[in-house]
């Protein structure tokens, strides 16, 4: 209680609450501590969230081509057990992609792009377009399917034929350029080319009895391509099985690797 000119107030009165609010306000210094502790925390906290956000995507992508699984196998119930192809010529000399062969079987082009692609629109120019009838447009893929599941009239494969299902790479993150060489060990890193038209997935040694294919995936070819280390220096991977998974595709690439041969176990 305080008395000004004979008044008494109680300790409420403005004036003292001046004194009080100019007693706690802050100081510059203050402020710069606070700030700066701020940046410290957001620092520390983005890189986590992007890791959690990257992580979520790399779920969605696995789902993805988990269900490009699923179609393939209903593919084959239908073709006397005949593997889905990765590229078929039909009706003309342009050829259609596997992911159109599947289309009757997934309804749905999404499963195709994989949420931490950045690439949406580029379709390759090699490919029929409009596509024949019963078959839908090409469009933009970021996954490509091992060549040796089936190419053309040049390789036709059926279940019967797969010695290991297991470790045998069906569809994978696609794509990039090879190298001709290995580069720390590795013939594939995360600052490979990329190849935004690719959708044929085969290894630095080519196929058998076609020594050229070699040269696909380690130039600029548009079509065929390596696995893209998209998830953190992952790539998710299905393999013939079903089964699919984020692998270390830097180590299971490379020359004649047992992961694309089906004649071979890993």
């Amino acid at each position: 209680m305080h008395t000004i000119n004979g008044i008494s107030y109680g300790s409420n009165h403005p004036a003292d609450l001046s004194r009080t609010r100019e007693g706690e306000a802050f100081t510059l210094i203050e402020l710069l501590v606070v700030i700066a502790i701020i940046s410290v925390l957001a620092a520390i906290l983005f890189p986590v969230f992007s890791q959690a956000r990257e992580k979520a995507r790399q779920t969605s992508c696995i789902s993805n081509i988990k269900q490009i699984g699923l179609a393939a196998v209903l593919y084959s119930q239908d073709y006397d057990e005949l593997v889905a192809p990765a590229e078929m010529r039909p009706f003309t000399n342009l050829p259609i992609t596997w992911a159109q062969i599947l289309y009757p079987y997934t309804k749905n082009d999404q499963i195709q792009r994989c949420p931490s692609a950045l690439d949406r629109s580029h379709v390759s120019l090699w490919l029929t377009n409009p596509a024949p009838a019963g078959f839908v447009n090409p469009t933009h893929l970021d996954y490509v399917m091992n060549a040796r599941a089936g190419y053309c009239e040049y390789y036709t494969l059926a279940w019967a034929q797969i010695q290991t299902p297991a470790s045998l790479v069906y569809v994978t993150d696609g794509g990039t350029q090879a190298n001709t060489t290995p580069i720390g060990g590795h013939y594939i890193s995360s600052t490979s080319p990329y190849k935004s038209t690719s959708y044929l997935l085969e290894d630095v040694s080519g196929m058998p009895n076609w020594p050229a294919s070699a040269a696909f995936v380690t130039s600029g070819n548009t079509e065929w391509a390596a696995p893209i280390l998209r998830h953190t220096g992952l790539t998710d991977t299905l393999f013939f099985d079903g089964h699919a998974k984020a692998t270390h595709a830097d180590q299971w690439y490379y020359p004649s690797t047992p992961w694309l041969d089906p004649n071979q176990s890993n």
